[in-house]
């Protein structure tokens, strides 16, 4: 599990399960109308997309099985 915040304040949490499924939530607790937004499935890309910009390489890989890529990321 990885949470992250961006620079709008939304927290961005990810579960990896054994299944190497990936459940995405966010939210924004700094809204007056603060309310969690669902969980849902998202595939490692859209995974990839949102949390290799904001996380350390030992972050990336225990949250991806391909560390590589967190290289790749900060390479660009």
């Amino acid at each position: 599990m990885k949470l992250v915040r961006d620079e709008k304040h939304n927290f961005h949490l990810v579960y990896r399960t054994y299944s190497d499924e990936y459940i995405y939530s966010f939210c924004n607790p700094f809204q007056d109308t603060f309310t969690a937004d669902t969980y849902k499935l998202i595939s490692e890309a859209e995974a990839k997309k949102i949390f290799l910009p904001r996380l350390s390489q030992d972050n990336v890989s225990e949250l991806f099985n391909n560390a590589e890529a967190f290289q790749k990321q900060m390479a660009l």
